[in-house]
């Protein structure tokens, strides 16, 4: 028990570092994109250098630090490793890598759950032994920043198959893990099909990746969400976009503090309010599909420079319109740039329905 506390007051040391070192490159690789043509670049390139090598040197330290703690805990010795953490992981920290995220804050870069899964398995049968030497690998693949959720639940999967020195609450507690896991891998793929589609605005994406808690903050469905997130924020900077389908909403009232999605015929009002974050004064434009039918609302609205970002924040717009034909209806709302910035669907019914 006092060698496994050692291992562990170890591993927390080191954690912080990690995740210091994986803003420090995510940051630097973000300054280096923006210098290029630029007459700092071979400067940015070089402080991107200096970011990885102590990511690449971070990543060692992490990868000892965990084999220690498993070592402890199941009573399998598992060495020092390749000296420089596996191969993902070694080629997370090269020149050609995008930047790899930094864990939430108030989490670890391997979650006490995890580290439980290996407590009560100590080697006393060469069955357990085998089971412990596998279970040890397979909980350093974990924290591998190049192991997807997918394939960790294939490794899951095998080790449950072949396990036969596991115990019934180990078993309990991998297969729970084996779920979160394929949920996990579900739900990235998902939301990746989902905004590779042309139909999919900037607002639903922002909505979309903030809403995404990938199951390890290590893994690349981690890595890709912050990079999604840096990428939309980027757009932020030059361009008219609605962050979130809050700042998008159709009401019966003129105040827009509520939505509404149903709206009586030939009674309602259908209010429509945008807040738009604007850097710049640029022209929108505001349409209402039924089917393969479109009208226009706005053809050229122009919003004035008001680059605030939030809820209920930006320039505000606003109008309305009968609610004259019955069925289910879509609002598009497009920047000057043809991008899809944010839609919402409205149902107009007949009778006293809402």
């Amino acid at each position: 028990q006092r060698r496994q506390a050692q291992a562990e007051t170890r591993l927390a040391a080191i954690q912080p570092l990690a995740v210091a070192a994986q803003k420090k490159v995510a940051e630097a690789k973000l300054q280096a994109d923006e210098a290029k043509g630029q007459a700092y670049e071979q400067q940015a390139e070089q402080l991107l250098a200096e970011a990885q090598r102590e990511l690449h040197d971070t990543y060692r330290r992490l990868e000892i630090a965990q084999r220690e703690v498993l070592s402890a805990q199941t009573g399998v010795s598992l060495g020092q490793g390749a000296g420089g953490g596996s191969e993902r992981q070694r080629s997370a920290a090269t020149v050609d890598r995008e930047p790899v995220p930094a864990p939430p804050a108030g989490q670890t870069a391997l979650p006490a759950e995890i580290v439980a899964v290996g407590g009560d398995l100590k080697a006393t049968t060469d069955a357990e032994r085998r089971s412990a030497e596998l279970l040890a690998a397979l909980l350093l693949r974990e924290t591998d920043p190049g192991v997807t959720d997918g394939e960790l639940a294939d490794s899951y999967r095998e080790l449950l198959q072949a396990g036969d020195g596991l115990r019934a609450e180990q078993r309990r507690r991998m297969e729970s893990r084996l779920s979160e896991l394929e949920e996990s891998a579900q739900a990235f793929e998902e939301l990746q099909r989902r905004d590779d589609s042309p139909d999919f605005s900037v607002c639903e994406a922002f909505d979309a990746w903030n809403a995404f808690r990938p199951r390890r903050v290590l893994g690349p469905e981690a890595e890709h969400r912050d990079l999604r997130l840096a990428q939309l924020d980027a757009l932020l900077e030059g361009n008219a976009l609605v962050t979130t389908q809050d700042n998008f909403i159709t009401s019966r009232g003129e105040d827009g503090q509520t939505s509404q999605r149903r709206f009586k015929q030939g009674v309602d009002r259908i209010y429509v309010h945008a807040w738009i974050n604007a850097p710049r004064s640029e022209a929108v434009r505001l349409i209402i599909k039924r089917g393969e039918d479109e009208e226009p609302v706005w053809e050229a609205k122009r919003v004035q420079r008001n680059p605030l970002r939030g809820k209920r924040q930006g320039y505000h717009l606003w109008t309305y319109k009968g609610a004259n034909s019955e069925g289910l209806h879509e609002l598009r709302l497009y920047n000057a740039n043809g991008t899809l910035i944010c839609r919402r669907e409205f149902e107009v019914v007949s009778g006293g329905r809402r």
